[in-house]
């Protein structure tokens, strides 16, 4: 290997130990041969190797998993289990009772046109061509006027 294909590995191979870590069993396959070709051949790669477990090791001793408030699982489970009466309430009685999953369909429904029609009153003071040009599918052509 030459002095130049040799230090182009090194930072390929530095690269490579910053984004997948020192553990080669977490490197892709294909890598991990290149990584370990180079690593029976070069002290410097081994150094990098060392260094880079230094490091592992050091982030995993520094990491300390936040504490788990008394009673989350508790919690969950029980919002979890309200969920599912819900979802039984619109669905196990639709045979039984239609009017509840199309109840609750309606609501939606039933918002939108409030919501549309309390919209078209506001729109009295807007001016009449800009109201055209919103409900036209056609582009409106407007003619400058001599009014500024």
């Amino acid at each position: 290997m030459t002095t130049e294909s040799h230090n182009q590995a090194m930072l390929v191979f530095e690269a490579e130990l910053d984004r997948y870590g020192a553990d080669l069993l977490r490197w892709p396959d294909d890598r991990r041969a290149v990584a370990e070709g180079l690593l029976e051949s070069s002290s410097s790669a081994q150094r990098l190797l060392a260094e880079a477990a230094e490091l592992d090791a050091a982030l995993a001793a520094a990491f300390v998993a936040p504490p788990v408030p008394m009673g989350l699982e508790t919690r969950i489970n029980a919002r979890a289990e309200r969920r599912d009466i819900w979802l039984e309430w619109l669905t196990t009685t639709v045979l039984m009772r239609p009017w509840r999953p199309l109840g609750a369909a309606c609501v939606p429904l039933v918002l939108g046109f409030a919501l549309g029609l309390s919209a078209a009153e506001d729109t009295a003071d807007l001016e009449d061509s800009v109201l055209v040009a919103f409900s036209s599918s056609e582009p409106l052509a407007v003619e400058p006027t001599g009014e500024q």
